[in-house]
């Protein structure tokens, strides 16, 4: 896994614990506080942007479109609590019903997810 150099500004250090705050501590007596969904989307926002790629936010749907070049993919924020997890959204091929929601990875993942992300677009830039 691909992490940025600690101290760097504008990236996502919580999401892959490189910061000491991150870590559990016994005086806490267990797991960090959860992150919101507002923390979550900022971060995500942050990786993307730290990764080079625009986005686009739609508060409404909680969806974060990334953007490479002419190429998008949106994900979305679904479940409660622990069980919150980023969902990739997957444009329909001719006949179906709507888009495909597909969980992919637990609240908190924002830079690896943002990773993914940018490999989908890489490969929307494909001409074959």
């Amino acid at each position: 896994m691909e992490f940025p150099p600690k101290k760097t500004p504008g990236t996502c250090s919580r999401s892959h614990g490189l910061t000491e705050e991150a870590d559990p501590r016994p005086e806490d007596g267990g797991d960090p506080r959860p992150l919101t969904r507002k923390e979550a989307a900022r971060d995500l926002l942050v990786c993307l942007k730290t990764r080079g790629m625009r986005f686009e936010l739609d508060v409404s749907r909680l969806m974060i479109t990334a953007k490479l070049n002419h190429a998008t993919q949106a994900v979305v924020l679904r479940g409660e609590g622990a069980g919150m997890r980023w969902c990739m959204v997957w444009e329909t091929f001719r006949g179906e019903n709507g888009p495909t929601v597909e969980p992919v990875l637990p609240i908190g993942q924002e830079w690896e997810l943002s990773r993914r992300l940018l490999d989908v677009l890489e490969l929307g830039q494909l001409e074959l």
